[in-house]
C-alpha cells in the first residue's frame, strides 16, 4: 500500500517537474523569439534613417528601398514630434524634411527634390509606395504646373495625371487613391467611394488645402485651416501631395523656413563681402545694401514662418522678395559680376 502510495507521488513530481521545465524552456524561447524581431526591427529602422537622410541629401534623387516584410509608419504631432516607426522604438526626424503617406508596407518610393526660392533653401524628401495612387486633377489653369510635374516627377512615381471630368470615372481599386486638385476645383467622386475614406489635396491660388471624405459623408470636407505657400512652387506643391496629415506638411514646412533662415544670413554676408568687387576692366561691383537688404529681410520673414508657416502675409512678402533678388541676380550676370546665389 504505502508502495503504491509513494508511487503516486513520484508521478506526480515528475509531471510538475516535467511541466516546469516545459515552461521554462517554452519561455526562453519566447524571449528568444521576442529579441530577435526587435533586434531586426531595430536594425531595419537604423538602416531606413541611414537610406532616407542619405536620399534626401541628392538633388531630385530617386530610388526605392524593399521593406520585406516589414512595414513602416510615419507621424506628426501637432506639436511637430515628428517620427517614423518600424514596430519597436519609433526615430525622430530630427533636421530632417520628410513628407510621407501614414503607412508603407513593402517598397517605399523616395524623391527628393530641391525647394528653389530662388536659391536652393534646402531639400525635400517625399515618401510613398505602389500602395497608392496619386491621382492630380488638372485643367488649362495648371498646366504649366502639370508639365513640370511630367518632366520632374521620377520613373516609379505613383502620380496619374487626368482632367476634371475623368475624376467621376476613377473608381475604387487595389491601391489607395488620393487626389490632388491643381486650380481645378474640387470634383465628385464615383458611387464606388461610398462607404470609403478619402483624402485629398486642394490647390487654389497660392494655399494648400487638406480634405478628407470619410466612410458615412458623401463629399469632402476641410481638414484643418488653408496653408499658404509660394507663387507655383512645386516640392511645396509635391510635399503636400505626399503628406498624410497636414500636421506633417505643416512640420515639415517649419523646418525647410529654419534652413531658409539661415541659408538667406550665409548669402547676406556673402553679399557684403563681395561688395565693391573689382572686375578685370577696373569697374566695380556692388551689393550693398540692395543684396544684403533683400537677404535680411527674406531671412526675417523665414524665421516668422519658422514658428508659424500660416503667416499669409510673410509668405506673400517672401514671394516678392525672391522676386527682386532673382532681378538683382540676372542684373549682376549681365555686369560680369560675381553671382549673388
Amino acid at each position: 500500500m504505502k508502495q503504491g502510495v509513494q508511487s503516486v507521488f513520484t508521478w506526480i513530481f515528475i509531471l510538475l517537474a516535467g511541466g516546469l521545465i516545459l515552461v521554462f524552456f517554452i519561455t526562453v524561447g519566447y524571449r528568444f523569439y521576442d529579441g530577435s524581431i526587435q533586434t531586426a526591427s531595430i536594425q531595419v529602422e537604423q538602416n531606413l534613417e541611414s537610406a532616407l537622410s542619405l536620399a534626401l541629401q541628392q538633388d531630385r534623387y530617386s530610388h526605392s528601398i524593399l521593406l520585406g516584410r516589414s512595414s513602416v509608419t510615419f507621424f506628426c504631432s501637432n506639436t511637430c514630434d515628428c517620427t517614423f516607426d518600424t514596430g519597436y522604438k519609433g526615430t525622430n526626424f530630427r533636421d530632417n524634411i520628410f513628407f510621407a503617406e501614414p503607412l508603407i508596407d513593402g517598397t517605399l518610393y523616395l524623391w527628393s527634390l530641391p525647394w528653389l526660392v530662388p536659391f536652393r533653401a534646402t531639400n525635400f524628401l517625399t515618401v510613398s509606395s505602389p500602395e497608392y495612387t496619386h491621382y492630380i486633377v488638372t485643367g488649362n489653369a495648371a498646366r504649366g504646373l502639370q508639365e513640370e510635374l511630367e518632366e520632374k516627377s521620377p520613373k516609379n512615381s505613383t502620380i496619374r495625371f487626368i482632367t476634371p471630368s475623368e475624376v467621376s470615372t476613377i473608381e475604387n481599386g487595389a491601391t489607395q487613391e488620393k487626389f490632388i486638385f491643381l486650380k481645378s476645383g474640387i470634383r465628385a467622386l464615383h458611387p464606388s467611394f461610398a462607404d470609403e475614406e478619402v483624402r485629398a489635396v486642394e490647390l487654389q491660388g497660392n494655399t494648400i488645402q487638406f480634405l478628407i471624405k470619410s466612410e458615412d459623408s458623401p463629399g469632402f470636407e476641410q481638414q484643418g485651416q488653408r496653408i499658404p505657400i509660394l507663387n507655383d512652387n512645386l516640392a511645396m506643391i509635391s510635399a503636400a501631395m505626399f503628406s498624410g496629415h497636414p500636421d506633417m506638411f505643416t512640420c515639415g514646412l517649419q523646418t525647410g523656413y529654419k534652413k531658409l533662415n539661415l541659408v538667406a544670413q550665409v548669402l547676406a554676408n556673402k553679399a557684403k563681402s563681395m561688395d565693391g568687387f573689382t572686375k578685370p576692366n577696373g569697374d566695380n561691383c556692388y551689393y550693398d545694401p540692395s543684396a544684403v537688404s533683400l537677404l535680411n529681410s527674406i531671412s526675417q520673414h523665414a524665421n516668422t514662418l519658422s514658428t508659424n508657416p500660416r503667416d499669409s502675409q510673410s509668405v506673400s512678402s517672401l514671394d516678392q522678395l525672391y522676386t527682386q533678388l532673382e532681378q538683382l541676380n540676372n542684373e549682376r550676370e549681365i555686369e560680369s559680376c560675381p553671382l549673388i546665389y
